[in-house]
């Protein structure tokens, strides 16, 4: 006999299973529904899962002391003795005397303290060269003259063996003691270079350690290297150290051209760290910033690698790049790249032909422990099989509901694809909109310091927006024919088929980068294959235990994916320039982070009771942090937090010709905008810019680009905007610029060759124009002249960037092809005469800096400009 209980218990369960398959019972819609607590403990795992994922991404090997292994002890010691010297600045003391005496002075104590077995070479190069480096929109021709690298090389068991060149820069830009960019990757090199000093066997290939000098002007010592060294005719692939950031684990962010291979020796390392999208995003010119592996690559013919750290960018060039600088962080790099070294130094396929029929392969991590790679072929297969795989789950789904058998489930489905469609939509526009008018008050970027406040501003209304959607679409449609439970599957297949649609199409134009979706397409499909084959999509709430399960793992990876993307792209927006509003990229990119993190989750919402109330939360929490934007708490820049706002001055002093008559004489500040907010934040603490500031644009048709010493050619697209005011003189500076004409050669009717010695500081810009009708037949110094898509008053206009390691004595002819008869002037030339270092400011210089508020980072920088027609 059952007691009364059980009875009792087994009648209602018989009663629920029928009002479940009744699908005309309201009841059953909230009697299988689950109480909004069930909501509630969801968001707390899956802020569980994200708290993991944050936290495990943090840990970093432990220092290690065993004297045969890597020690990131002695690397740190090198790299304080580097931060010492301060900026090491091509052409100061620091750079060209003191860091080369350093690195010199430790590579022959190693080679003293060397395996007698071991055969160890060492120099130290000067070079000179020129060369076009074809940046977008503006290319640049990059002169140099007398720039140093510091070379050593393990020579191999063979002779006349291939090499594996290891690279790193060990000068700095101006103001930046040079921690990360790149003196901790120099101080690495020298601990792996005691290492493999003391190892019993000779390697197969030679690996040469090349620390070069002029990183920062434009890769000119790399280039200098790898086309005039003797030891450059036999390296085939390249290990490059960089970065743009101070913190974290290097990432391997370029690799090849193409050859699989390489993948191979680097999937041996111990802590694998690798994005092919970080690949493509570099490639596509949206980073603004360049390696010395391009010029390893273009102009030696290498293949290989190229890291860099990307974490904690904010210091990234400025003063607080330090040697504050986690022991963790080089015990990761050390114990990677040495790994990879070893394993290069006798990889067969250093020597062998490349194989020019190679694909390029999809590559990436799994939090640091599991390193994937496949070439194009096996991507192909794998996708179109997790495509094959979501159809055929999707499908199932459409059969087993008989979705196809009634024109409401059919016409149900179709709305449902509407509203979440509807739903993205309108998350999309509202993070957007909020972007536009956060930027159109003037209180943007707010988030540059307080990363935190993205969270509230941008990820929740995405979440509350598609919460609302979808609750008040399962609310008020009026199908009756399919359960809550069957509604809300089919929401999360269609939310499936529309990632699908996007792998789809990802695949089919070749973009790698769909690798962050596949996974959530894959292990969705499978999940709900599971469902399906034990037949517990009938069950009303089993199969969401299982869905859950299968989604674990794929959201993991893009949360690991997410936090990469957010701190490599939060920094660069305050060094990015000003021209286009940061809050639409951050909006944008938190929209689609968000949509693919949560999607798979959301219309799980529909089955809860009260479901709007987790989104009227969400929004809630959206208004709080909305508020806080308009708030003392958020200011966006921080000195303690090593987050300053950056602006590069140049105190120039300017003459500017018509022909033969000057037109402009003054002497003024000169400054570009880094970031969106500049100059505004400064402009109640340095009153002289509330007072006389003005954009440089009027000067631009009289002064060839605009009477401005620049940064980069990259700058010259923005150029017009950078910001000028009156000041005092520059004082007295040493040495002079000059601009000389030595000769004027007429070698034929129509042909003029110019020569001019131009002597100056180590660091300046030349300008020139042909005029109307005058056409630039050869750069000197060039084999050709490069493809040129500068213009000036509508005349084509050429940038020449000039650094040296001392001293400016630069001679170069220019030949030109004139119209018959010509008697008139045929080019507008201009000098730009940069003084970075040691620089000598003038008083009213220093107490205009002084004003500066603590939170920013200031270049003081000394420019001189003149121009003439010949």
């Amino acid at each position: 006999m059952r007691p009364a209980w059980m009875k009792r218990l087994c009648s209602r369960l018989k009663n629920k299973q029928k009002n479940y398959f009744n699908s005309d019972s309201e009841y059953s819609e909230f009697e299988h529904s689950l109480p909004i607590w069930f909501s509630i403990i969801f968001l707390i795992i899956y802020a569980g899962i994200f708290t993991f994922v944050y936290y495990y991404d943090q840990v970093l090997p432990k220092a290690d002391t065993d004297e045969y292994v890597f020690k990131s002890f002695n690397a740190g010691v090198h790299l304080k003795h580097l931060v010492d010297l301060g900026p090491r600045v091509v052409g100061s003391d620091a750079n060209e005397i003191k860091a080369v005496k350093y690195l010199n002075d430790q590579i022959e104590k190693i080679v003293n303290g060397k395996n007698p077995l071991q055969k160890i070479e060492h120099k130290v190069e000067v070079v000179s060269g020129s060369y076009f480096l074809d940046y977008k929109p503006y290319g640049a021709i990059n002169v140099y003259s007398n720039v140093k690298n510091v070379v050593a090389r393990i020579k191999s068991k063979h002779e006349n063996s291939p090499s594996v060149l290891i690279n790193a820069h060990f000068d700095s830009v101006p103001e930046s003691p040079g921690g990360s960019d790149d003196g901790i990757m120099c101080s690495v090199m020298l601990e792996i270079l005691r290492i493999m000093s003391n190892f019993d066997e000779r390697p197969e290939n030679n690996i040469v350690f090349l620390f070069n000098g002029a990183e920062e002007t434009a890769l000119q010592a790399s280039h200098g290297f790898i086309t005039n060294d003797e030891w450059a005719k036999d390296i085939r692939v390249v290990i490059n150290l960089e970065a743009t950031g101070a913190e974290g684990r290097e990432m391997l962010f370029q690799t090849g051209p193409k050859q699989p291979w390489l993948l191979k020796y680097y999937s041996q390392v111990p802590h694998p760290h690798a994005q092919v999208a970080g690949e493509e995003l570099f490639q596509s010119n949206i980073i603004p910033s360049d390696t010395d592996f391009r010029i390893f690559r273009d102009y030696g013919d290498c293949i290989g690698f190229d890291f860099a750290y990307t974490r904690n960018g904010y210091r990234y060039h400025t003063k607080y790049d330090d040697n504050n600088i986690n022991i963790g962080v080089i015990q990761h790099t050390g114990n990677n790249i040495l790994e990879l070294l070893k394993q290069l130094s006798n990889a067969p396929e250093v020597g062998a032909e490349l194989d020019e029929n190679s694909s390029y392969t999809v590559y990436y991590d799994f939090l640091g422990v599991l390193f994937i790679r496949y070439d194009r072929t096996v991507e192909l297969i794998f996708n179109i099989l997790c495509i094959v795989i979501s159809l055929l789950s999707f499908a199932i789904s459409v059969f087993s509901f008989k979705i196809h058998k009634s024109l409401a489930n059919f016409k149900y489905v179709g709305i449902a694809l509407g509203v979440l469609l509807l739903s993205y939509v309108i998350a999309v526009a509202f993070v957007i909109v909020i972007g536009v008018i956060i930027d159109s008050v003037d209180y943007t970027m707010r988030w540059y310091n307080n990363t935190w406040l993205i969270l509230g501003l941008y990820c929740g209304p995405v979440v509350g927006i598609i919460i609302t959607g979808l609750v008040l679409f399962a609310r008020f449609n009026k199908n009756n024919t399919l359960t809550l439970s069957r509604k809300t599957q089919m929401t999360l297949q269609l939310n499936n088929l529309l990632w699908t649609i996007i792998l789809l199409v990802g695949t089919c134009i070749g973009i790698r980068s769909v690798y962050v979706i596949v996974y959530h397409v894959l292990f969705s499909s499978i999940g709900f294959l599971i469902i399906q084959v034990f037949r517990l999509q009938f069950q009303n709430h089993l199969w969401k235990l299982i869905y859950f399960i299968a989604m674990i793992i794929p959201t993991i990876f893009v949360l690991q994916i997410s936090l990469e993307i957010i701190y490599l792209f939060l920094p660069i927006c305050g060094r990015n320039g000003g021209g286009s509003n940061p809050e639409i990229m951050v909006s944008a990119i938190c929209f689609f982070l968000t949509l693919l993190a949560t999607s798979y989750f959301l219309p799980l919402f529909m089955g809860v009771r009260k479901g709007y109330l987790i989104a009227i939360a969400f929004f809630v929490c959206f208004v709080v942090f909305f508020i806080l934007v308009f708030t003392t708490v958020t200011f966006p820049y921080s000195a303690e937090n090593r987050r300053p706002q950056r602006y590069p001055f140049y105190h120039t002093s300017r003459t500017i010709r018509n022909d033969d008559d000057i037109i402009i004489e003054d002497s003024g500040y000169t400054f570009a905008k880094n970031d969106r907010n500049s100059p505004l934040m400064i402009q109640e603490y340095v009153s002289e810019i509330e007072d006389s500031l003005r954009e440089i644009g009027q000067d631009c048709e009289s002064a060839l680009f605009c009477g401005l010493p620049t940064t980069n050619s990259r700058s010259l697209k923005d150029l017009s905007k950078n910001f000028w005011m009156e000041a005092p003189p520059i004082v007295k500076i040493l040495p002079k610029t000059t601009l000389k004409l030595e000769t004027k050669k007429q070698i034929s009717s129509t042909i003029i060759e110019y020569t001019f010695l131009v002597e100056g500081p180590s660091r300046l810009n030349i300008y020139f124009a042909p005029k109307e009708d005058v056409k630039l037949l050869k750069i000197g110094f060039l084999k050709e002249v490069p493809n040129n898509e500068m213009t000036w008053n509508g005349r084509p206009a050429y940038y020449i960037s000039y650094a040296s390691g001392g001293p400016t004595f630069f001679q170069f002819s220019l030949v030109f092809e004139t119209p018959k008869d010509w008697d008139k002037n045929v080019l507008d030339i201009a000098v730009a005469g940069k003084y970075i270092h040691d620089v000598q400011m003038s008083n009213d210089y220093v107490k205009f800096l002084s004003k500066f508020p603590v939170w920013t980072f200031v270049n003081p920088w000394v420019a001189t400009y003149e121009s003439w027609a010949y």
